[in-house]
């Protein structure tokens, strides 16, 4: 861009008459045009505000009073939008200049539009030009890097051309105040890379690297060395700029490996760049301790290569990153990986300052060389974590991951593992904060505990503990100072000082007293069996020392499982008497519950009568409330899921016989009852002759459960019944019966719709497989199946079912016939017989009034149904309105006087509104 000073735009303002009129001549305009009837001798031009929305305001390079300098980037090839309104103050009042010819004079240095530039006001004035940028990626300028913007130019960028284009718009008034755009365009945002870039790595990745640029000598390109942990992360942070400097953004960044030494490494190594030019690798390595380098040594450090190791190394475990972003020139930063082994001893050491506030709990926990500190943190409340890391030989470990693993019933922000890297002292900190809420915590510590210590004075059945151990990946031994949290109340919350929290009667009426597994004196041990899948509700009661109620308190159910799950809410508020109520649904699977309790026991009483058969598993699920009292004594349920006594198999269902051609194929399903099927009895039925009164059975029992069985080798056009039961080792289900199937004739039809009509039906079905003759006709059923009438006559789909009941619902069956029987009757399908709508009335004369009309007609046929009423429109049709009337003439009151309308009218049945009659215009007299 061209910096011009003040001077140089005055300068440029008191030519501008002559550089006008020489840009008129250039575009081949006219001095004058013949649709402006007088010469204007005032014009302004106005941007409208979505337009200078994506631009800068310039004013200040072109000082004419009342115009305005706009500076719009425009990307190659897209399209640039100028709406315009243009006033005239030739009256003494600004008002629009309209049907006014309106030339855009523009002055081009370096950049290229199409579209026209003269274009005509409409009648308020305004005016708009849609112009295309018709220069190429190639040839325009880089984008705006920042602090610019697409919307804001600040000469940031320097040294390259510059891709103008200024537009000036006029009427050739005597005097014109414009809003002038200046123009740059600009590559677009997918630009094609260009021939040379550079990527660079972050200062912040570089200072844990040591320099080897002489063993890669390419002009502009580094070496970087770095050392890192089997099993650990390598992060690679990289810009990328062009030849200019500037940032590329939204271009894919990828990574050329060369795995020359053993090494390993996961994840993706192609990203793309952000608005900054930045592009971020986070890469696992994979390489196992066993592959690695033996750790460096003395002078050596994780930071240094200096090959002190010697005959030791056995072979390097190298792995090399090169970026790229495939132009035709790049400068990089490649990385040279070496995979080292783990540390053989790691230490983490609490700060002084963090321990000062914890008690030591040491015996809580007896890893040799490891503590336990135990910390009282308020709820809602920020804990700091200050670690000092060491390796074997105590020197502190530094540029390493840290993992901070966690987990209790209390929260924290975050997931867990948490992950940190250690400064060059070996030093890490994790800040973390508490999200549970007063309601959720422990009691505050009464005397004589206080917040940093730990001495069980308070009885609380519920301890909302959250732990927290360091690690690093890959380490051999840790030894790790420990911090197990406690979440408490802060010291103004609602503290309850004692409650009792007890079952109602009519729970513990279904449960088991084992008080002595819980000594907690004035508290209560009660076992009960829960059924797989079953739900168990919980009704509690809250009360104070005094035997009232404690209302409005968060209770909730602290659990234990032990095998067991269940859905639903843990937390519920008391009531105004102190009462809660929870209902939890067992979602253990049957086949990993317990076994059902045998006798003497039942679902209330548990005597480990099973022994052997439990296989040392108790599906176990543990409840305890609480509602954070200071001292409470509650009703602890400790339950065991078990499977429910096994039953008798379910009866056969959906038993479909399938007539083959001398065959029946059988299907059903049943359940098992929770005790396996042992046997599947099939039984067949039938007569010789037709006049044969004796019933001939044939009887096949299978082993298991046999949900198919297919009867062969029977005599076509013999009828047919089956049976089937099955038997588990508690009983046998019912027999269940089919209707008669002849072998050999045709497969059940399906019916498709059925459509109503005037005391008719409309059947359209799919014929079933013929079997093994040709189908003759069919039968249809009205009753569910209970009478049939076959007809020769009905031959195929459709059939029409005349001399119905219209208003009645008929049960739909069909079923095909061929020379061996009937089929199976086919699905039951409803059908409603129907009135059609009544025909057209026939209009006669029509009687106008002052506001009214009075309709003479004829009726037309009701459709098979009664005609209840009539209605009429005004407007040919469009609108109807009820007449309250069956009877000609018809009154229509409440028209307007001298006023013409579109008369029409139309019968009502049972089935709706009827067709139309014709549309007469008919005007009421003047009032």
């Amino acid at each position: 861009m061209h910096i011009r000073s003040s001077r140089g735009l005055r300068a440029l303002a008191l030519t501008l008459s002559t550089a006008l009129a020489s840009a008129i001549t250039l575009v081949g305009l006219p001095a004058a045009h013949a649709n402006i009837e007088h010469t204007v001798q005032q014009a302004t031009f106005t941007l409208s505000d979505a337009d200078k929305a994506g631009m800068s305001n310039k004013d200040y390079w072109w000082t004419n009073e009342g115009s305005h300098s706009w500076v719009k980037f425009v990307e190659a090839g897209a399209d640039l939008v100028l709406h315009y309104t243009v006033t005239s103050t030739d009256s003494g009042d600004v008002e629009p200049l309209a049907n006014a010819s309106v030339d855009l004079v523009t002055a081009a240095n370096g950049g290229t539009f199409s579209g026209s530039t003269t274009e005509t006001t409409d009648e308020n004035g305004q005016v708009t030009f849609t112009l295309h940028s018709t220069l190429a990626n190639a040839d325009a300028e880089p984008r705006p890097v920042a602090p610019s913007s697409m919307s804001y130019w600040d000469d940031s960028r320097g040294g390259f051309p510059e891709k103008k284009f200024d537009i000036t718009p006029t009427v050739h008034a005597l005097s014109e105040n414009v809003d002038r755009v200046w123009t740059h365009t600009v590559k677009t945002a997918d630009a094609p890379v260009a021939p040379e870039y550079t990527i660079a790595l972050s200062a912040g990745d570089k200072a844990g690297m040591t320099n080897k640029d002489y063993w890669w000598t390419n002009a502009g390109s580094h070496s970087w060395v770095k050392f890192v942990t089997a099993g650990g992360w390598l992060n690679l942070g990289y810009r990328v700029t062009d030849g200019n400097g500037d940032p590329l953004c939204g271009v894919a960044v990828t990574l050329n490996t060369a795995n020359n030494g053993r090494a390993s490494f996961g994840g993706s190594t192609t990203e793309y760049t952000g608005q900054d030019g930045q592009v971020f690798f986070h890469l696992h390595n994979d390489t196992t301790d066993a592959t690695a380098e033996p750790r460096p040594i003395a002078p050596s450090n994780m930071n240094y290569w200096d090959d002190s190791r010697g005959g030791t190394l056995n072979g390097e475990s190298t792995f090399n990153f090169e970026p790229t972003v495939g132009a035709d020139v790049e400068h990089v930063d490649r990385v040279w990986t070496h995979s080292v082994k783990a540390m053989a001893e790691a230490t983490f050491t609490l700060a002084d300052s963090d321990k000062s506030t914890m008690t030591n709990k040491d015996y809580w926990w007896t890893n040799p060389g490891s503590h336990s500190w135990v910390k009282f943190v308020t709820a809602g409340d920020s804990l700091a974590l200050h670690y000092t890391v060491t390796d074997e030989n105590g020197t502190p470990a530094s540029d390493t991951e840290v993992v901070l693993n966690g987990g209790g019933p209390g929260s924290y922000a975050g997931s867990f593992p948490q992950f940190a890297t250690t400064d060059a002292n070996g030093q890490v900190t994790f800040n973390l904060t508490n999200t549970n809420v007063n309601a959720d915590a422990e009691p505050h510590p009464v005397a004589p505990s206080s917040m940093s210590y730990w001495d069980d004075s308070r009885t609380v059945a519920h301890e909302l503990t959250f732990n927290f151990e360091p690690t690093v990946i890959g380490a051999g031994t840790t030894h790790v100072d420990r911090v197990w949290t406690h979440v408490v109340k802060s010291a103004g919350g609602d503290v309850t000082p004692f409650a009792n929290i007890s079952l109602a009667d009519a729970d513990k009426a279904h449960m088991t007293n084992k008080d002595y597994w819980w000594t907690n004196a004035g508290s209560h041990s009660w076992v009960k069996f829960w059924e797989f899948g079953t739900d168990l509700v919980l009704h509690y009661r809250a009360t104070d020392a005094n035997g009232a109620g404690i209302a409005n308190k968060v209770m909730t159910l602290n659990t234990a499982p032990g095998g067991a799950s269940f859905t639903g809410s843990l937390t519920a508020t008391t009531d105004a008497y102190g009462y809660a109520t929870f209902t939890l649904t067992n979602t253990t699977s049957y086949d990993d519950a317990e076994p059902f309790p045998m006798g003497a026991s039942n679902m209330d009483y548990w005597d480990d009568s099973h022994g052997a058969e439990l296989n040392g598993r108790e599906v176990k699920y543990d409840f305890t409330p609480t509602i954070g009292a200071s001292s409470e004594n509650l009703d602890r349920v400790w339950t065991h899921t078990v499977r429910s006594a096994p039953t008798a198999p379910s009866d056969p269902a959906d038993l479909m016989v399938t007539p083959g051609d001398g065959s029946l194929h059988v299907s059903f399903h049943s359940n098992d009852g929770h005790s396996a099927i042992t046997s599947t009895t099939f039984r067949l039925g039938w007569k010789t002759t037709r006049s044969a009164k004796s019933l001939k059975l044939k009887t096949i029992t299978v082993n298991g459960y046999a949900n198919d069985y297919t009867f062969e080798n029977l005599t076509n056009g013999i009828a047919y019944t089956v049976a089937v039961s099955v038997t588990n080792a508690v009983d046998t289900s019912a027999t269940v019966s089919s209707d008669k199937v002849f072998a050999g004739a045709a497969q059940q039809p399906s019916i498709d719709e059925i459509t109503a009509g005037n005391h008719k039906l409309v059947i359209t079905f799919m014929q079933g497989d013929e079997g093994a003759a040709a189908t003759r006709y069919f039968g249809v059923s009205l009753d569910g199946g209970q009478t049939w009438k076959d007809s020769k006559s009905w031959r195929g789909s459709p059939i029409t079912v005349k001399a119905l009941e219209n208003d009645t619902t008929y049960q739909v069956q069909v079923r095909q016939w061929n020379k061996f029987g009937p089929s199976a009757a086919s699905e039951e399908v409803d059908g409603t017989p129907m009135a059609d709508v009544p025909f057209a009335p026939r209009l006669g004369r029509i009687v106008s009034a002052s506001n009214s009309f009075t309709v003479n007609f004829r009726a037309g046929k009701d459709g098979g149904a009664e005609i209840f009423d009539y209605e009429y429109s005004l407007d040919g049709g469009n609108t109807w309105s009820s007449a309250g009337s069956t009877d000609s003439p018809l009154e229509i009151d409440g028209l307007d006087s001298a006023t013409q309308y579109s008369v029409a009218i139309r019968a009502v049945n049972s089935s709706g509104s009827g067709a139309s009659s014709t549309v007469r215009a008919a005007t009421t007299k003047k009032g």
